[in-house]
Formats: structure tokens, C-alpha cells, sequence
């Protein structure tokens, strides 16, 4: 169990220390959806942890087959971050979302900082 508060606060750390550059760094969101149901999580979810996030960022939702299969896209829904393909297949979780979000260009990612220190 201690473990657990540990990277609980490591996370809440990392938060904390981004949330104030979110503002100065626009990201490029998309989500591939086609319109079946777990399109439309995937939308609300992602649109929800930017909200909570508190970050400036439009959602581009993009229905085009062809670019799909042009990003190596198998399965839909689909989320981008940067140009990067985040998920697909599958609905990540607002939590998972606002992770792929606070991750930047040349850091290593929360799970990694954990190791780092332990």
C-alpha cells in the first residue's frame, strides 16, 4: 500500500509542476471516429480530461478512412497527441488521457520517474 500513495503523490507532483505550462504549449488533439459508441466516449472522455486540465486545446475529430489507413490505424476509435497515436481499439480511461497529455517531447513518462527514485 505505501507504494501506491507514493506514485499517487508522484503523479499529483507532476501535475502540479506542468499544469502552469499547459497555457504556453498547444497541443494538436484528434480522435479517428467513425460514430459508434466507443467514438463517442473516446470524445467525451478526451474532452473532458482537457477540461479538467484546464488546457486551451480543440479536439479535431477526423472520419477519413483513408488517412486512417495512411497513419496505420487498424481499429477504431483512435487518439492522436501531437501527431503520435496514443491509443486504439479502445477507450482509455480521463485519468490515462490527461497522462498522454501532461507527457512532453524528450521527459520520460510518469511510470519511468517512478523507477527512477525507487
Amino acid at each position: 500500500m505505501p507504494e501506491a500513495l507514493t506514485y499517487r503523490r508522484l503523479i499529483a507532483k507532476v501535475s502540479l509542476t506542468r499544469c502552469c505550462n499547459f497555457h504556453l504549449v498547444p497541443k494538436k488533439v484528434e480522435v479517428f471516429a467513425i460514430g459508434c459508441a466507443k467514438c463517442r466516449l473516446l470524445e467525451v472522455a478526451t474532452a473532458t480530461a482537457i477540461e479538467e486540465l484546464g488546457m486551451d486545446t480543440e479536439v479535431t475529430k477526423l472520419q477519413d478512412t483513408e488517412e486512417m489507413r495512411n497513419r496505420g490505424v487498424m481499429h477504431q476509435p483512435a487518439l492522436f497527441i501531437d501527431g503520435k497515436l496514443k491509443s486504439s481499439g479502445r477507450v482509455p480511461s480521463v485519468e490515462e488521457i490527461k497522462r498522454f497529455l501532461m507527457e512532453q517531447e524528450g521527459e520520460p513518462k510518469v511510470e519511468e520517474k517512478k523507477n527512477d527514485r525507487g
